[in-house]
């Protein structure tokens, strides 16, 4: 292509400075273009990246205690620096959630820590109370729930946990733990734990620094005060005292039947290690002792001498004999309640005109009055009778033949006893089995069962078919 000819230099200026100038404009068109996708692109980041921070999870170390304060701030800033940086590294990377998520969580951690600290805070005042309102406008009076069997460590580290004397740190893989100072505790405590070590295999005490180090994660469910756990020990011995004993010596049954019966009692009672521990401590009044490999109790006067042990004599645990220790002073304090209420109504037991004592006259006023209600109840149908007295019993009624009915493993129907209501034999035996479950086999139910059968035989017509039995209406009863 021939080069183009000019007339003048002033042309051939011009013309150079006309296609300069069209450079520039495309240039400057270009970088436009360029700044204007550049903008959008970043308003997109910026858009994305707070969008990212809406869905951090939101927490605040200023409303947390002092003595997490420093720790939980130091970390949310690290949290939050890692969410900015992965937020912007991994813009338009799938993986982004990913990496989000994980921050997520471990801020959650701490909101954690915090959630159980509080909880811990309320357990503990609960723990402590020693007044509650009676429901009147009143206040009660009551222990603490804490055991006796507590030691001096327990109950100062619960103290110190839940006021907050301790610090927070990272330990040596950045996992967060609880630090207390030793001299927070007893010379003793401390002796005493020297040699103990958690269940990791680590010193409860730091040999190096002698501090005591607890996982944040184990800080609130490690070294919790052993609670008091005599309740049912208790409702035990009050059904013993307050209910069986009194209606026993008021129905005037001889001693070895009250024991018998006390003795079941006392007997069913399947106590929990932890309970057995309680009620030799917080009931008792016994003291522990650990040694390697157990736990031995002892109970010392008023001068310190030691008075009676408890040991383990079969190197299988002390707990089989603290149960029994448990249950024989349980019969042992029996005696006394016995005496003083079969004295009570052994004055009642004068004999009357009828050669009955009170005693006597009751329990069989009683009978009579328990033997006319079932085999009132039965006339209005067997139905209506199983409903009334046993109402979980399956049975099937065909015309006045009653059959036990129960279910085996597979869920098949299984026949059992069978009773013939239509005879006197077979009515009499059904009301005496039902009579035995509802009120028990004692020396009432002799008196019961006496009089249902000599009612039935007063009163009853046995039918000669497969009917209903008939029973003779009251007032066409005999008189005599």
């Amino acid at each position: 292509m021939a080069a183009p000819q000019y007339t003048s230099w002033k042309d051939a200026l011009q013309e150079g400075l006309k296609d300069y100038k069209n450079f520039r404009n495309a240039q400057a068109i270009k970088l436009e273009r360029e700044r204007i996708a550049y903008q959008k692109v970043m308003q997109e980041r910026n858009k994305e990246l707070a969008n990212d921070f809406k869905n951090m999870t939101n927490f605040d170390p200023a409303a947390t205690p002092n003595e997490y304060r420093p720790y939980f701030t130091q970390k949310l800033d690290a949290y939050r620096n890692m969410y900015v940086q992965a937020s912007k590294e991994y813009a338009g990377d799938p993986r982004k959630s990913m990496y989000l998520n994980d921050i997520n969580l471990k801020i959650a951690s701490l909101k954690d820590i915090m959630d159980t600290a509080k909880q811990a805070k309320l357990d503990y005042i609960d723990r402590e109370r020693t007044t509650r309102d009676d429901g009147k406008g009143g206040v009660i009076t009551m222990p603490t729930t804490n055991s006796k069997a507590n030691d001096s460590f327990t109950m100062q580290l619960d103290k110190l946990r839940v006021i907050g004397d301790f610090k927070i740190m990272d330990d040596k893989d950045g996992n967060p733990v609880a630090v207390f100072n030793a001299e927070q505790f007893p010379e003793e405590t401390v002796a005493n734990y020297a040699k103990k070590v958690d269940e990791d295999g680590n010193p409860i005490f730091n040999k190096q620094t002698g501090d005591l180090i607890i996982p944040i994660g184990k800080l609130y469910s490690e070294y919790i005060p052993f609670q008091t756990q005599t309740k049912r020990y208790k409702e035990t011995m009050q059904k013993v005292h307050d209910e069986i004993i009194p209606k026993l010596a008021k129905e005037r049954f001889d001693r070895s039947f009250v024991d018998d019966k006390v003795n079941s009692v006392i007997n069913s009672l399947e106590l929990t290690d932890e309970e057995k521990l309680s009620i030799a401590v917080d009931e008792l009044g016994f003291e522990t002792e650990e040694y390697a490999g157990g736990i031995s109790f002892y109970k010392k006067d008023e001068k310190g001498t030691i008075v009676e042990t408890i040991e383990d004599e079969n190197d299988n645990g002390v707990y089989d004999e603290l149960d029994k220790f448990i249950k024989d002073s349980f019969k042992i304090g029996v005696e006394e309640t016995w005496n003083q209420f079969n004295g009570h109504y052994a004055k009642k037991d004068d004999v009357d005109d009828s050669g009955l004592t009170q005693t006597q006259k009751y329990n069989e006023e009683k009978a009579t009055e328990r033997g006319d209600m079932l085999i009132k109840k039965l006339e209005e149908g067997v139905q209506s009778f199983i409903l009334s007295i046993s109402p979980s019993t399956e049975f099937r009624d065909v015309n006045g033949v009653v059959t036990l009915l129960s279910s085996d493993d597979d869920g098949k129907v299984v026949e059992g006893q069978q009773y013939n209501t239509n005879t006197i034999e077979g009515r009499e035996a059904f009301l005496n089995d039902f009579a035995r479950a509802k009120y028990g086999s004692d020396a009432q139910f002799d008196l019961i069962q006496d009089y249902i059968g000599k009612t039935l035989r007063d009163t009853m017509v046995e039918e000669t078919g497969p009917s209903v039995s008939t029973i003779t209406p009251p007032h066409l009863r005999n008189k005599n």
